[in-house]
């Protein structure tokens, strides 16, 4: 088997939802029941544990770098959706420091390949100066949801197919970004194929042109399973493709 995975985190459409107020004391986190806290800004290098059950024993200094641990690097994305250019720079201020990606949804493709473009160029800049990677998203959503139409229509028409793919390269070469996600959805089950022949062409010139690619996956315990949402999306054919997938999962606050 080829490389790969790396499956990401963190799938929301607006960042000023990450936190939900979690971060009013920074870089600190309690736990009531354990009496645990962990104190991750100022003096990173140190972690204090005291447990409530043995109020006697003194607080342990654990340093991070003498205890067993896998040390894969662990990245994170935020979806941003810039409606606004201030609103945008509002939604990552304190946040794009966290994070590996940050995935800008969405240009919008048309049936013919072109784009619909997004204002974006605040964002990019201040996402940028933070030292997150912009991610360019492209999706088949249009009037209100995703267009099995128009994945079809890109799937089987290889000047459209050939219009958006230049239309990407361009796009993220002007724009300044990094890496690109493919958010195809509710795409008929039987074009399953025609996706995995879409990917095949688009995935390694967006690479090519030096930059990452990934795909977004609806979530689903077997290969089996069907349906408008799930039916084509192939995991294997993806991870053999791509350089990541993010599986489109939600947290529950």
């Amino acid at each position: 088997m080829k490389r790969k995975f790396v499956i990401l985190l963190c799938l929301s459409l607006a960042l000023s939802g990450c936190g939900n107020g979690n971060d009013k004391k920074q870089g600190a986190s309690y736990d009531q029941q354990q009496g645990t806290t962990t104190q991750n800004e100022g003096d990173s290098s140190l972690i204090r544990i005291q447990h409530s059950q043995s109020p006697a024993k003194r607080i342990q200094k654990v340093n991070p770098d003498q205890t067993a641990r896998d040390k894969r690097p662990i990245n994170s994305i935020g979806f941003l959706e810039p409606i606004t250019p201030q609103q945008s720079v509002s939604d990552l201020q304190g946040v794009s420091q966290h994070l590996s990606y940050v995935a800008f949804f969405s240009y919008r493709v048309n049936a013919d390949g072109s784009l619909v473009p997004i204002e974006d160029s605040e964002a990019l800049a201040a996402a940028k100066k933070s030292g997150a990677i912009p991610m360019m998203v492209i999706t088949n959503f249009t009037e209100g949801n995703f267009s099995p139409d128009i994945a079809h229509r890109i799937f089987t028409d290889k000047t459209a197919s050939k219009s958006l793919i230049n239309g990407v390269i361009q796009t993220m070469k002007a724009k300044g970004y990094k890496a690109l996600n493919i958010d195809f959805e509710h795409i008929r089950e039987k074009d399953r194929e025609l996706y995995n022949g879409f990917l095949e062409t688009i995935l390694p010139q967006v690479r090519k042109a030096g930059f990452t690619v990934s795909t977004a996956l609806a979530p689903k315990t077997s290969d089996e399973q069907r349906g408008p949402w799930h039916g084509a999306h192939d995991y294997k054919r993806h991870g053999e493709l791509a350089d990541f997938v993010i599986l489109m999962t939600s947290l529950n606050p």
